[in-house]
């Protein structure tokens, strides 16, 4: 049986996931969104609202939003009936075992062994996460950022741009690390934390 694979969310921010399933022989055949975008690079079928669509069994559903809060809620709304899948670009390198849902490894990103990688999890675009990582669920590594070797990261995180953690440090739930920060101590929830060092 041929899985049908659908996209909720068509921007930007998708772009880099619809080459990614391409890059593994495989493609959407449309996308859910409130109204019809002008913009349709990738000639997608729009199928309007997702909560409107009747799925079937042979149906895998893939929610292509950046912020980490709507993800999460459209993710667990419809993981409920419908099979969220993940996708591995052919040109990142991934040494640990993915077995959640809704995860996007990038091009260039490398994840190294013995990592934990949760539910709707982004590693953008060359980011790095050396052995033995914990990534929450919705957490979302932003391009070129560098998780060094034990590093803990709490659900809903957006760890930024070319952000660097150290080894051994441990960031809470809906946190925010800014682009090019260096993180050399633990981040208690709910901060926002940047510089070099992050304060």
């Amino acid at each position: 049986m041929t899985s049908n694979k659908f996209l909720i969310g068509y921007s930007g921010h998708s772009y880099p996931i619809i080459e990614a399933l391409n890059s593994n022989g495989s493609q959407f055949i449309g996308y859910f969104e409130k109204v019809e975008n002008e913009a349709n690079p990738y000639n997608l079928a729009f199928l309007g609202d997702e909560n409107e669509y009747l799925f079937t069994d042979s149906d895998f559903v893939f929610v292509a939003i950046g912020d980490n809060i709507i993800r999460k809620k459209i993710s667990e709304k419809i993981k409920k009936s419908v099979r969220l899948f993940s996708i591995i670009d052919s040109k990142s390198i991934v040494r640990s075992e993915i077995n959640q849902q809704g995860i996007i490894i990038n091009a260039g990103a490398i994840v190294q062994p013995q990592c934990s990688i949760g539910d709707g999890v982004i590693i953008n675009t060359g980011a790095m996460i050396e052995h033995q990582c914990t990534l929450g669920n919705y957490v979302h590594i932003a391009p070129g950022a560098v998780l060094a070797g034990n590093v803990q990261v709490g659900e809903c995180t957006l760890i930024g741009i070319n952000a660097t953690i150290l080894p051994g440090v441990k960031i809470g739930e809906n946190c925010i690390v800014g682009a090019g920060s260096v993180v050399v101590k633990d981040v208690c929830d709910n901060s926002i934390v940047k510089g070099n060092p992050a304060k």
